[in-house]
């Protein structure tokens, strides 16, 4: 619904995010009472002045200003939305410092069961700590909202990244497989696997570093498939995206994923890095489905035999065939590197 401007402001104030005085400073500036000035004008006012965020403004116009504000945080703007929930932009009411919040979608945490699985699993992704990994600082609920607070990370993920400016230079892909080895080559020594490594989930940072985002917590997306019924698909289905990185086995039966299911999926994101393409682009859920169990592996754009070699192990159909231990794909990589 649209509130009117006393609203707006009555609102605003309840939430915190704005006082009296500011309220009355932009009717006396605007050379009118609240209750005549219309509530879109204010609201342009409040943005012009900086007290809010254009976000913050389309949500208290709407009549949701108290849903900007969970527990110690201020929602400033909206990042994007997955299958795990909605993230935001927010900063901490004391100590100002901005943070990106995951708000958790309600299926996710529909039961006792598995909110306190979803809780053991933040525990363990908050002590994680690596310069590869997005840091998690706190989870909690809010108004029967459970969110997690993570590192905020200025720049955009690699998907995007490769829609706006094309596929990467073998080098630079390569690059960007290494840091995401070292992450993963961490976690995986203290027992964390991802389960949805793809571009989309690898941030990269101004500075060129790359990021993990949602360490260890795919698997609650992943529970609410019902992988069985899929296969079934013969239509280009929305989960396309997600099985164009995922691991045979995993494709199968999820409870099987681990770190060489993660490896794999970080094959196929090489090889998209570089191509802009997946690696089987078949036109079904189920054509791609056998193709990842069955299919030729593709030859990289490089024409490197190395590079080649080490693509051919990271994406062997069998978990058996692919490195033993994540940690030593990364020291393939670096060699490689090393080596040019």
């Amino acid at each position: 619904m649209v509130v009117t401007s006393a609203q707006l402001s009555e609102q605003l104030q309840t939430a915190g995010l704005l006082r009296e005085d500011q309220v009355r400073s932009c009717c006396e500036l605007m050379g009118t009472e609240l209750n005549l000035v219309a509530p879109e004008k204010l609201a342009r006012q409040f943005v012009k002045r900086g007290w809010l965020t254009k976000f913050q403004a389309q949500m208290a116009f709407i009549g949701k200003a108290s849903s900007l504000v969970m527990g110690s945080y201020v929602l400033l703007e909206k990042l994007g939305e997955g299958g795990m929930g909605q993230v935001f932009k927010a900063r901490h009411k004391t100590m100002k410092r901005e943070v990106a919040i995951k708000v958790i979608s309600p299926s996710i945490v529909k039961n006792k069961a598995s909110r306190r699985r979803f809780q053991r699993e933040c525990e363990v992704v908050a002590k994680l700590s690596h310069p590869n990994i997005v840091t998690a600082h706190d989870a909690g609920e809010c108004d029967g909202r459970h969110f997690l607070v993570m590192e905020y990370i200025k720049g955009s993920d690699l998907s995007a990244a490769v829609k706006t400016s094309g596929p990467m230079t073998v080098a630079r892909a390569v690059e960007c497989t290494l840091q995401t080895a070292r992450g993963l080559a961490y976690a995986h020594a203290r027992g964390v696997v991802h389960r949805d490594v793809k571009p989309a989930n690898l941030l990269q940072e101004e500075s060129g570093t790359i990021k993990i985002l949602d360490m260890g917590l795919a698997r609650f997306e992943e529970s609410s498939i019902d992988h069985a019924a899929l296969v079934g698909l013969t239509g280009t289905d929305v989960l396309l995206g997600t099985l164009d990185f995922m691991s045979p086995e995993q494709a199968i039966d999820p409870k099987t994923a681990d770190a060489k299911s993660d490896v794999y999926s970080l094959g196929c994101t090489m090889y998209f890095l570089m191509t802009g393409r997946p690696i089987f682009e078949q036109d079904t859920f189920v054509k791609r489905l056998l193709s990842h169990q069955s299919a030729a592996i593709p030859v990289l754009p490089s024409g490197d035999p190395g590079l080649q070699k080490i693509f051919e192990r990271m994406v062997a159909k069998k978990a058996a065939d692919r490195f033993e231990e994540t940690s030593q794909l990364v020291t393939a990589l670096q060699q490689w590197l090393d080596e040019r």
